[in-house]
């Protein structure tokens, strides 16, 4: 049976441990997991597909990772999982560590910490090779991405015309109200009782970008956000070779 470590509001280990999803933690206590992104230095991404038998999230697009075990350090964790979901040996990789986040969910029993690491190597899909239980295929992140976004905008669209719809029907309704020309325009992305503005979203991006990877907002020169509401996140890509989600 596996084990997880407990930890802290300030990602110390209690010294206690918990039994594998069995969501028990109370609120100000985390489990650990890693997220491992494999990058070419041709700048694309490998991301594997999750099997359709998973109970969360089946046949979504992920970069490998997992839970961390009882008495495991991160990176042991992160090395770990990628070996497992794809038969990548990242110990001698370049990169690293890159940032932490944490996710809360009151009442939920499943609050954890995410240690996010890069690892650049030079491979072919031939020195890949699938866990079968945890992945179904595998693709680089350029062409994910183009579906991501091609979803996005599909999303965008639809929310768009029933917006539209809402509104035509609305003014149909108040006949005796005068014309008006709109001078400004605003999106909003609304969804699971949320919403959120273009802005927003994108001031997200910006104190990930500052206070995580300790850049500059002047250094980012081109800016790509993909809403995912199916997720409840955005995934961005930040001068073409920097990515990351943020949790909406």
């Amino acid at each position: 049976m596996e084990f997880w470590d407990i930890y802290d509001a300030d990602k110390k280990p209690t010294g206690r441990t918990m039994k594998r999803n069995d969501w028990c933690l109370k609120d100000g206590e985390y489990h650990l997991t890693v997220l491992g992104v494999v990058a070419r230095p041709d700048k694309t991404f490998l991301i594997t597909k999750r099997v359709m038998t998973k109970a969360w999230a089946p046949g979504w697009w992920e970069v490998s990772g997992g839970a961390a075990q009882a008495g495991e350090a991160s990176r042991d964790a992160v090395l770990r999982e990628v070996k497992e979901e794809t038969g990548l040996d990242a110990s001698e990789a370049e990169g690293g560590y890159l940032f932490t986040y944490k996710r809360e969910n009151p009442g939920e029993g499943d609050n954890y910490f995410v240690d996010v690491y890069r690892f650049v190597m030079d491979i072919d899909d031939k020195d890949l090779h699938l866990q079968t239980e945890e992945t179904a295929a595998k693709e680089t992140a350029k062409k994910a991405v183009k579906k991501v976004a091609e979803t996005a905008e599909k999303a965008v669209k639809a929310t768009a015309k029933a917006a539209d719809k809402a509104v035509k029907k609305t003014a149909a309704k108040k006949t005796a109200a005068k014309k008006s020309t709109a001078k400004k325009a605003e999106m909003f992305l609304q969804f699971a009782g949320k919403e959120y503005t273009e802005k927003e979203i994108l001031q997200k991006v910006k104190e990930i970008w500052t206070k995580n990877l300790k850049r500059k907002v002047g250094e980012m020169k081109d800016v790509k956000i993909y809403l995912k509401p199916e997720e409840s996140a955005a995934y961005y890509v930040v001068n073409g070779d920097t990515t990351g989600r943020v949790d909406l």
